[in-house]
């Protein structure tokens, strides 16, 4: 399995309700549609990157409890996609445990 698949599995089996979207295109178009608490995504997707997607849905201002970056590596700087929105940032590999210990927080609140 992969690393969105695994990742679902682990919320899934803590509790969350997961959504996944192939693109940051698709991410936007479920966010638009549905319910979304919060947002986990990658920094490189097709079709819109997870910067573009994260300052998208910032500007929707739609309520939303948080939304994590994840990524092995970016081009932008920690600083500047916590500016951007970013409650979190992830690096690739994560420590599921951290990762579940901070969605809890989130949704907890």
């Amino acid at each position: 399995p992969d690393l969105v698949d695994t990742t679902c599995t682990l919320l899934e089996s803590s509790g969350v309700t997961t959504v996944t979207a192939g693109s940051g295109e698709k991410a936007w178009e479920i966010f638009q549609t549905w319910e979304i608490d919060l947002v986990l995504s990658d920094m490189r997707m097709a079709k819109g990157d997870g910067m573009w997607l994260l300052k998208t849905v910032r500007a929707s201002k739609k309520p939303l409890l948080g939304f994590i970056m994840m990524s092995a590596f970016t081009d932008y700087s920690r600083e500047e996609i916590l500016a951007a929105g970013a409650d979190e940032i992830f690096s690739k590999p994560f420590d599921a445990s951290v990762l579940v210990k901070f969605l809890r927080s989130r949704t907890s609140k």
